[in-house]
């Protein structure tokens, strides 16, 4: 009975570390989807094959970052630090803040691209909403 238990313990750490670690891909990989849609001179427009439509800017800057906020917040919630894990909101809107002014900084360097500080203004507020 001791075995089994100890077995079953150790698959439920198993699943309890890939969880965590697949929420940190998914932070990881959305991540490097924002710089690579960042870094194209003119990105792609697929909301006007979506929905026939041209949306705002800060409409797709909130959306893109709302969506990085609340991954983030996940998986803040279930990291290995507990001082992270205490605070997941805090430190999801302050780490997705950071990213998103290294974005807009990011984008000085990129030829036809332009920085603006009422991009990282919609990014905040997309942050703020998904916490």
């Amino acid at each position: 009975m001791k075995k089994l238990l100890k077995r079953l313990r150790l698959i439920a750490d198993w699943f309890s570390d890939n969880f965590r670690i697949r929420w940190w891909n998914l932070v990881f990989m959305y991540a490097i989807f924002i710089i690579i849609v960042q870094s194209m001179p003119s990105p792609p427009s697929p909301e006007v094959l979506l929905t026939g439509f041209v949306w705002p800017n800060w409409l797709k800057h909130i959306l893109l970052y709302f969506g990085f906020s609340f991954v983030l917040g996940i998986a803040l919630r279930h990291s290995d630090v507990s001082y992270f894990r205490s605070n997941c909101y805090l430190w999801a809107v302050v780490f997705a803040v950071l990213f998103a002014v290294f974005d807009e900084f990011y984008q000085l360097y990129i030829p036809q691209r332009t920085s603006d500080v009422f991009d990282v203004l919609a990014d905040s507020v997309g942050i703020v909403l998904a916490q």
